[in-house]
């Protein structure tokens, strides 16, 4: 990080509240200059604040100071928590947390005896609130803020009922789940301590009311919000007679779906299989529930679906649709000669009209959602596990192409094929050329690797080893080594031909040629060049001498005894 040197004015902007100024004498002490500080002072003892912001200027040029949470020697345990530049010989600032310790150190990082305290004062850390610290009645509304009591902040069995005054507790007051069993002492809460409608399901963490906690006739209906009481909020025998006022529990008081099946009616011997009914009014009776008589389930058998038929009173359980509760699968069979479809259709012309097949795993099941594909002994899967979120596809069990949460693909076993000419990889998606540039082309079509067999333009001579190209896209790139020429007299010019694709008339290219053994170049000459296209031909290389203002034809004359070789690049129209 880049500290900026700022000037009195500019404390404000990074607010900070004071500004220790740090030297030091010798190796045995730092040296402090600062608000709270008399002159200088060897390795002062520290009182910072919670909440404040303080900035240790070493000046010292040397002597990293370190903030650490025990007092351990020069590489002791490190205290980071709002600390920027910890452990350096520049600039550290200490921004102090709330719930920072009471007690954290500073030391040199090479010398053990340059070392000191520092006390954490303020606001009190968590759990820094205890039954000491508060006088009877001390606590009510207006010493509270809206949402300050968490559950962090109690020590155990902190709140007695001489420590709240009466109506203190509002639901403002209190975060969510602040209230749990330890903060509360037996008989602590009642009615006269609760404002009308402050205890919500959020303010109670879950078991935190117990028998013990109530005192008895403390929960009457202005204590208790609508829908307050859920049963997550309650322990198990915690609730009995004396801990309710009368009338208190009444529908509104309970929400959606606390009452369990055990808490119905549960009948006897001539009630068995029957439903419970609403009676309009009257007390709920158990009565039999029976088919019509004449329905016929037709092909009726274990784990069929049932279709209608069209008939009246007449269902089908069909045989090629099943679902087994048992495994959780459901299967479409049947072996007839046509095809065997799952259609999802959406016939509207409005235009949310979509169509989905969603396939959700369990939320924590290892694999995924998968789609298998199965033809003879071939079986392909797609699969998004849940760990990596990429999307396989794997053939017989073994994955070969991973499509990644980047967008990236990655085939681990197999080819990319473009089987169509003229298609291939478009990067139309990036920056075109700028300046004088013009962009003609994006698309990477092609890539090749073979070996070609060169010509000479009179007589014969020997191509050393393989004469090899590659072609990425249009530009292709060859190599040749040409000695041992039988015709080396004639003035014919020097020509190659038998280019592996034909050059782009409207692209030149030109490269130079290594020479070695003896060649006969004259007087002057820098040396010998190829250049394609330039005859009109597009399938030939014509050699060059080169001289300080001119060039030359290369004739076999000139050839001799040397060594011709070059690796070169041209453009192809293919």
């Amino acid at each position: 990080m880049t500290l900026t040197q700022i000037n009195k004015a500019g404390l404000d902007e990074l607010a900070l509240d004071h500004v220790f100024t740090i030297g030091a004498s010798g190796s045995d002490h730092y040296t402090f200059q600062g608000e709270g500080l008399n002159g200088t002072v060897n390795d002062p003892t520290l009182y910072l604040t919670r909440g404040k912001t303080y900035r240790f200027e070493n000046g010292t040029g040397a002597h990293a100071i370190r903030i650490q949470s025990a007092d351990d020697g020069t590489s002791g345990t490190l205290y980071n928590t709002g600390v920027t530049n910890n452990n350096t010989t520049g600039t550290v600032i200490v921004e102090v947390q709330h719930d920072a310790p009471d007690v954290l150190y500073y030391q040199c990082a090479s010398h053990a005896n340059m070392k000191g305290i520092i006390y954490v004062t303020g606001a009190l850390a968590d759990g820094g609130v205890t039954t000491a610290k508060l006088a009877n009645q001390a606590v009510n509304a207006s010493k509270i803020a809206d949402g300050t009591i968490t559950d962090s902040k109690l020590a155990g069995s902190t709140i007695t009922s001489a420590s709240i005054a009466n109506t203190t507790i509002l639901r403002g007051k209190m975060a969510n789940n602040s209230v749990g069993t330890t903060e509360i002492m037996d008989d602590a809460v009642t009615q006269a301590k609760i404002a009308a409608g402050a205890v919500n399901t959020p303010e109670i963490a879950t078991n935190a009311v117990n028998s013990d906690k109530l005192a008895n006739n403390s929960v009457g209906a202005l204590q208790l919000q609508s829908l307050a009481v859920t049963s997550n909020k309650i322990t198990s025998g915690a609730i009995n007679n004396t801990h309710i006022g009368t009338g208190a529990i009444n529908g509104d008081r309970l929400t959606d779906e606390t009452v369990t099946l055990a808490k119905l009616p549960h009948g006897d011997g001539s009630s068995d299989g029957k439903f419970l009914r609403a009676n309009n009014g009257a007390d709920p009776s158990f009565e039999t529930v029976s088919i019509p008589a004449g329905t016929t389930i037709n092909g009726n058998s274990d784990h069929r679906i049932v279709t209608a038929t069209g008939t009246a009173n007449t269902l089908q359980g069909e045989s090629t649709f099943t679902h087994n509760p048992s495994t959780f699968d459901t299967t479409i069979l049947h072996s007839t000669n046509t095809s065997n479809d799952l259609i999802i259709q959406n016939d509207s012309t409005g235009t949310a009209a979509g169509a989905r097949f969603t396939l959700q795993s369990g939320s924590n099941a290892n694999t995924g959602p998968q789609e298998q594909f199965i033809v003879g002994s071939h079986s392909w899967l797609r699969q998004v596990p849940k760990s990596s979120g990429n999307m396989t596809l794997a053939k017989n069990g073994v994955t070969h192409t991973t499509f990644d949460a980047n967008g990236h693909i990655s085939i681990s076993d197999g080819n990319l094929n473009i089987s169509t000419s003229g298609h291939g990889i478009d990067f139309s998606a990036t920056a075109n050329a700028g300046n004088s540039a013009t962009m003609q082309n994006e698309l990477l079509d092609d890539y090749e690797e073979g070996l070609w067999v060169p010509t000479i333009s009179a007589g014969s001579c020997t191509f050393y080893s393989h004469q090899w190209y590659t072609k990425i896209g249009r530009v292709v790139t060859a190599y040749f080594y040409m000695y041992a020429f039988s015709d080396t007299s004639s003035s014919t010019h020097v020509r190659i031909g038998g280019l592996p694709y034909a050059n782009d008339n409207a692209r030149e290219s030109s490269f130079s040629v290594t020479t070695g053994g003896n060649p006969s170049l004259g007087s002057g000459s820098t040396g010998v060049y190829g250049r394609i296209g330039v005859t009109g031909t597009t399938t030939q290389i014509s050699f060059y001498r080169g001289f300080a203002t001119t060039t030359a034809n290369l004739t076999h004359a000139e050839l001799n005894s040397g060594h011709y070789y070059a690796t070169f690049q041209y453009i192809t129209n293919a």
